[in-house]
């Protein structure tokens, strides 16, 4: 593996140079190839744990699943150290032993991207952001985050084209949304933004697909008693509409759209998937759970529950289900 120009923490070059003498303890980093893919996939999810990581960059390491988890720890310590990350800790109740490490870009780090990979500076968001210390919010981004992961190694192993992937913070930040009117029950409107927590498209031979991403942890109402509530219901009307009024099409210039849904469990699904039927979800809504949505299984493996129907199945193009007219 290449190595890139030489990198030291800031602190101890600044103290050698004054001094003549290197900082004890303090060691010098060559920065690698892999050391540049990790701080933009960290860049660009925002937040990464460090099993994420190693899933991405230390899937043939040598030494089997212990040899890369450790070589993946020893390495993202040595970004953190020479302040190239920024490391968070996740809360945990007393009795439950620790949680893995959440890293995030630092502002040497963003340094790095913008003068070494060439990254337009005003894309590399390196600053904390207050709600890093509410659970729910990190791990509903490190919960897309397991899905793209999972999403990207299924296509390599398929030989599937992930053509392109747009999180939320994308989405909000480029204003790639629209508003769709939502009628009540006694003729009140009321006006709703269509925001996905990610929208990808993949592609099979000739053959191309988008799709929108959902993931829900529990924490949203179901059926909210009151229509205008924000809640499950009122996301998939939203998304109804969005398809029917044109919008979704002329946004996206396709009329292929399917959205998956991955949940917590079984009945979270069931109830969900019940839930969007009854408000007129049709075949184009799609669920799994997280522990199904795995590389191995979330684009071959007959893991979505489809809306209308019992059976499960596939996202592959020659198995997944046929695009409703």
């Amino acid at each position: 593996m290449s190595l890139l120009p030489l990198y030291q923490n800031r602190d101890a070059a600044n103290h050698q140079a004054a001094t003549g003498k290197q900082t004890r303890g303090v060691k010098r980093i060559y920065l690698t190839e892999r050391d540049l893919e990790i701080l933009q996939a960290i860049c660009t999810a925002r937040y990464m744990t460090a099993p994420q990581v190693e899933a991405l960059f230390w899937r043939n390491a040598k030494g089997g699943t212990y040899g890369s988890k450790k070589a993946a720890q020893r390495r993202l310590r040595l970004l953190t150290h020479h302040r190239l990350l920024r490391r968070i800790e996740q809360p945990v109740k007393r009795g439950e032993g620790s949680a893995a490490y959440i890293y995030s870009i630092n502002a040497r780090g963003a340094e790095i991207l913008v003068h070494e990979v060439g990254m337009d500076p005003a894309v590399v968001d390196w600053r904390p952001r207050s709600r890093e210390e509410n659970y729910p919010f990190l791990q509903h981004l490190l919960d897309t985050t397991d899905f793209r992961i999972a999403l990207s190694l299924a296509c390599k192993a398929h030989k599937v084209t992930l053509v392109s992937w747009t999180d939320e913070r994308e989405i909000k930040s480029q204003e790639a949304y629209d508003y769709v009117s939502l009628t009540g029950p006694m003729g009140g409107t009321q006006k709703v933004a269509v925001i996905p927590d990610a929208s990808f498209v993949i592609r099979t031979g000739d053959r191309q697909a988008r799709y929108v991403l959902e993931t829900d942890r529990g924490t949203v109402s179901i059926s909210p008693t009151l229509w205008n509530r924000r809640g499950w219901t009122q996301k998939i009307k939203a998304y109804i509409e969005y398809y029917q009024s044109g919008l979704y099409e002329k946004r996206y210039q396709t009329a292929s759209m399917l959205v998956l849904t991955v949940t917590t469990s079984l009945a979270r699904l069931e109830q969900m998937k019940a839930a969007t039927e009854e408000v007129g979800g049709d075949s184009r809504f799609l669920f799994t759970t997280f522990e199904n949505a795995q590389a191995d299984t979330l684009l071959s493996g007959e893991i979505w529950y489809r809306a209308g129907h019992e059976e499960t199945y596939s996202l592959l193009p020659q198995d997944s289900p046929s695009q409703p007219a």
